[in-house]
């Protein structure tokens, strides 16, 4: 009596007849979660000017609701870092949701792309050839002249400061003549206040004898 034969299973399906279940998701954050971080660390930024980084990406998003409540902390900074690829446009810029992601991706990252101004040479300050004479140097910068003619009498080398005076830049004598009128003004101001001072007290003084 020949033995009947017993029908095989499918090489991968399991016993019962039914399909195998899908591999579990790998996504530990869901789309939402992606903009809620990305929200979340463009208003750190816009409030400290920094981009967070390690710890304190925690401190960014702390308070914000995500639909994964359990993770680590170095799934949430692989996130982010994944998530600084939105720097580049969208393929389709009508997603909403992507173009979303692209703009706060610009708003947190956007200055790190920008490249540095290039440096403007430093000129050299050209000096006078000829000089101008002490006198138009007076007429031109009052204060810095009185206090050039105050050195010189007071100086050995009074003349030779006076000689490179003249040849000084007219750049660099308005920024020395702006500076000691601002002197002069201030002690004016000191010598009217103890001027007052003085006549304040002889006053007290007067009324004391009186």
């Amino acid at each position: 009596m020949a033995r009947a034969k017993v029908p095989r299973r499918p090489r991968h399906q399991p016993p019962g007849g039914k399909k195998p279940a899908p591999p579990p998701s790998t996504r530990i954050f869901s789309p939402e979660d992606d903009i809620t971080i990305l929200e979340a660390i463009a208003d750190y930024v816009a409030e400290r000017d920094k981009v967070p980084r390690g710890s304190e990406i925690q401190v960014a998003i702390k308070g914000r609701s995500l639909t994964q409540a359990k993770y680590t902390d170095a799934q949430l900074y692989e996130k982010v870092r994944r998530l600084k690829a939105y720097l580049t446009p969208p393929a389709d810029p009508a997603a909403a949701a992507e173009a979303r992601k692209h703009e706060l991706a610009i708003k947190i990252w956007g200055k790190e792309k920008e490249a540095p101004a290039p440096a403007k040479p430093k000129l050299a300050k050209k000096r006078r050839v000829e000089p101008r004479g002490f006198e138009e140097m007076r007429d031109l910068f009052p204060n810095l002249s009185a206090t050039v003619e105050k050195i010189a009498t007071t100086s050995d080398c009074g003349e030779t400061y006076k000689a490179i005076f003249e040849f000084m830049d007219d750049e660099e004598a308005a920024v020395l003549e702006a500076k000691v009128k601002k002197l002069r003004i201030k002690h004016a101001k000191m010598m009217i206040t103890r001027d007052a001072l003085s006549k304040q007290v002889i006053d007290v003084l007067m009324k004391s004898v009186g």
